[in-house]
This record gives C-alpha cells, structure tokens and sequence, in this order.
C-alpha cells in the first residue's frame, strides 16, 4: 500500500527506499518485473556500482529473462563474456583470398562459420554466432540483400573487393534491413547473440550441433 501512493503521488525517493526494503527481503516472491525498473531508478540517481549489482542479482533470481539482462548488462558497460571468443573477421576474408580458393560455379560461399555456446547452471544459455558469405552470383544477392537476424546483432555490414565497409539503415515498419549496394564479389558479414531459456527442470535445450568439414 505505501508503495502503491508513494508512487501515486510521485514520492521518488519513498519509492526507491520502499523497493529496496522490498529486495531486502529474501523470503518474498520474487517479481520478474521489479529488476527492470529497480535498476532503471539506480541509474537514474546516478548509482552505477549498486545498479551493476542489481543486475547480477537479477540475472541470477529471474532465469526466465537472464538473456535480455545479460544483454542490458553489456549494453551498459558491463562484463562481456564472449569478448575473449569473438574473432576478427576481416583475418579470415584474407586467410580465404591468400588460399587462391574460388569455388567458381558456387552462388554464394561460406567463408566464415563460427558459433561459441555458454552454458548456465539454470540451463539457460546464450550463443554468439558470427558468419561471413561471399556473394558470387545474382541469386545471391538476393538471397543475402534482405537480412533478419534474432537476439542482440553485434556486427552487420557488406564489405567491398577494396575493403569498404558499408552498414545498413534500419527502416520503420520492416522486419528486416537491405544490404547497401550489395554486388557479386562482395562479402556479408554479421555476427549475433541470442539466449535460450532453460528447459523442463533447468534441462539445456539444443538447437543443434554442427560439426567442421
């Protein structure tokens, strides 16, 4: 109740006390909405170490949403697990063009497949996925020139024969972006993280396996 008219009358700083009380208090139920506006109200009072914290917390109380806080965690600076596993894509269009390696005939090439998985106690887990295609014919293009991709999209771009790097625009009311001038020798690169809640009784759910040639 007092939370409720503190709000109500827009009393921040009753509300902030009152919500801390509140986390304070292990034997309650946890609400999978609190984290969110908990944090946001840290932030907002200029309390980024206790603001971290409240989200490492929140990352290990709410299973169901780990994915979305991890994301918020490094969208605010914070830890960055794949950071270490992540690889250079521009090396390995090089190492591909060192090799003399074509492949005439193919529409498209896959040039770079590479995928991490972190798995999590709770059975939830996270996969970074990061891919580079060559474009070798028309149908190509448009098959790579309209790109949707799931999670939290770390790196989008085609890249020119002379090493132009071009992004794309995102347009209202589209659930996917067009490739900039994409043309047949031109590379698409993108790279991504999307979560997965755990399974029945914190079992891990895998979407595959996918072995090297």
């Amino acid at each position: 109740a007092q939370l409720g008219l503190a709000t109500a009358t827009g009393d921040d700083a009753t509300v902030r006390r009152l919500r801390e009380e509140i986390a304070a208090d292990n034997d309650r139920t946890y609400d999978e909405h609190y984290p969110f506006s908990r944090i946001d109200d840290l932030f907002a009072a200029g309390q980024r170490p206790r603001a971290m914290a409240a989200l490492g917390e929140a990352i290990e109380r709410t299973p169901t949403r780990a994915g979305a806080l991890r994301r918020l965690r490094r969208a605010m600076g914070g830890e960055d697990p794949f950071y270490r596993y992540r690889v250079d894509g521009a090396e390995a269009i090089r190492a591909f063009e060192a090799s003399g390696r074509s492949y005439e005939g193919s529409p498209q090439l896959l040039v770079l497949d590479y995928m991490v998985v972190r798995l999590h106690e709770d059975g939830s887990s996270e996969e970074l996925v990061h891919q580079i295609y060559r474009v070798q014919s028309e149908e190509a293009i448009e098959q790579l020139g309209q790109m949707s991709l799931p999670g939290y999209v770390l790196t989008l771009r085609s890249i020119k024969p002379d090493g132009r790097r071009l992004e794309p625009d995102s347009i209202a009311g589209l659930d996917h972006v067009e490739m900039p001038s994409l043309a047949v020798g031109d590379y698409v690169e993108y790279e991504f993280v999307r979560g997965s809640a755990p399974g029945a009784e914190g079992s891990y759910r895998s979407g595959g396996w996918v072995f090297q040639n």
